[in-house]
This record gives structure tokens, C-alpha cells and sequence, in this order.
């Protein structure tokens, strides 16, 4: 599977966290980019290889807020998948990110 993958998050409020797992077979992450649009709440994220929070962490992500950033990842490969995990902070839920993966 050769593409991007986008997620958003535009939930209401709250301070739940988010998930959304992207890949449930083996895939190389070419790159990450992420858009923070609130206007003063930072966003932390992770991607797992696996299905779950309980795997292997890729990467731990922090984003400023009105940011936009970009991680380059050379094809790192995942082997068991690819999970998302979005943390809720400050009180405010995983809103106003985006997130795009590309893979092949």
C-alpha cells in the first residue's frame, strides 16, 4: 500500500483522548506532518507499531499550538501496523489537529 493517511480531530470539548489505528499489516512510515490550529493548547501524540497503546512506540510527537511541523522517518518500518494515539491536556480534548501519515 502506497499513500497518505489523514486524521482529524474536531471534537467539541472535553478531556478525552483520541485513537484511530491507521495500518493493520506491516508498512513503512515515510513521513508525518501535523497541524495544531488551537489557539493556545499544545497537542501531544504517539504512533505504535501495533494495534495498540500497549506496543512498541514509533514516535512520541508535541505540537505547539498554531503549529504546523513535519517529521521525516526515511521508510521506518512497522511490522505489526500502525496506531495512533492523540492525548488529551490542559483540559482540553485532542481537537483542532491534523494529522497526515505517509507510507508505502
Amino acid at each position: 500500500m502506497v499513500g497518505c493517511l489523514f486524521v482529524t480531530f474536531e471534537g467539541a470539548g472535553g478531556t478525552s483522548a483520541e485513537t484511530s489505528q491507521l495500518v493493520v499489516a506491516r508498512t513503512r512510515v515515510v513521513s508525518v506532518k501535523a497541524t495544531n490550529s488551537h489557539a493556545s493548547v499544545p497537542k501531544l501524540f504517539t504512533l505504535y507499531d501495533g494495534t495498540t497503546t500497549s506496543d512498541k512506540a514509533l514516535h512520541k510527537f508535541y505540537v505547539p499550538a498554531k503549529t504546523s511541523l513535519d517529521w521525516d522517518f526515511h521508510g521506518a518500518i512497522c511490522n505489526n501496523g500502525l496506531f495512533l494515539n492523540v492525548v488529551a491536556s490542559s483540559n482540553h480534548a485532542a481537537k483542532d489537529l491534523t494529522i497526515s501519515v505517509q507510507i508505502i
